[in-house]
C-alpha cells in the first residue's frame, strides 16, 4: 500500500503523519543510545592516532577520528606518540563513537579532561595530519593542518613531509 492511498483512506493524512512521527521517534532513540558517548581511563597509547580506554573492567581499542599520525619509523612518528601519551594516558577522557573501521576498532573523538579534543591538538600542533579520506569536509581539521603547515609546526618543518598513507604504500611496494 502506497502513502498516497493510506492517505485518500484517511483523508487528511493524520494516519500517516502518525505512523511517520512513530517511526522517527524510534529511529532517534535506537540513533542516540549507539552514538552516547562514555567515559574511561587511557591506559594505553599504541602510536599517535590509536589510544586503549579502560571501562568497567574492559579495555577497548579506539582509533581517533579524521586524524593519521606518521608511523614510527617517519619523522615525527615517535613524537607524536609521545605527545598523545602527555596529553591522555592515565586520564578519564570522554569517548564519542563515530564508526567502526575495517579492523574492529572504535573510531571515535576523544575529549580530553579539559574538553579539548585530542585529534584536534595533534593536527594543531603538527603532529598528525587531517585524514580527508575519513573525515571529508571537516572544516575544524582543514583549517587546524592549514595553521600548522603555513606556521611550520611538527612535521610541517619539514621540506617535503609524506602522509602516513602514502609512507605505507610505498613501504608495502618495496616488498
Amino acid at each position: 500500500m502506497s502513502i498516497q492511498s493510506v492517505m485518500k483512506c484517511n483523508g487528511s493524512g493524520v494516519l500517516v503523519k502518525k505512523i511517520v512521527s512513530v517511526y522517527f521517534l524510534f529511529t532517534v532513540a535506537i540513533a542516540s543510545s549507539t552514538l552516547i558517548g562514555w567515559y574511561g581511563k587511557v591506559v594505553g597509547v599504541t602510536d599517535g592516532d590509536t589510544i586503549r580506554v579502560l571501562k568497567e573492567g574492559s579495555v577497548t581499542k579506539i582509533r581517533l577520528y579524521g586524524i593519521d599520525t606518521p608511523e614510527r619509523k617517519q619523522p615525527f612518528g615517535t613524537k607524536s606518540k609521545q605527545r598523545a601519551s602527555e596529553l591522555c594516558f592515565g586520564k578519564e577522557v570522554r569517548v564519542e563513537p563515530i564508526t567502526i573501521d575495517r579492523y574492529g576498532r572504535i573510531v571515535a573523538r576523544i575529549y580530553l579532561p579539559d574538553e579539548r579534543e585530542l585529534g584536534e591538538v595533534l593536527v594543531s600542533e603538527g603532529l598528525a595530519w587531517w585524514y580527508e579520506d575519513y573525515a571529508r569536509g571537516n572544516k575544524k581539521l582543514d583549517s587546524l593542518q592549514t595553521a600548522a603547515r603555513i606556521h611550520k609546526r611538527g612535521l610541517w618543518i619539514e621540506k617535503n613531509p609524506i602522509a602516513p598513507w602514502k609512507w605505507r604504500k610505498i613501504q608495502r611496494e618495496k616488498k
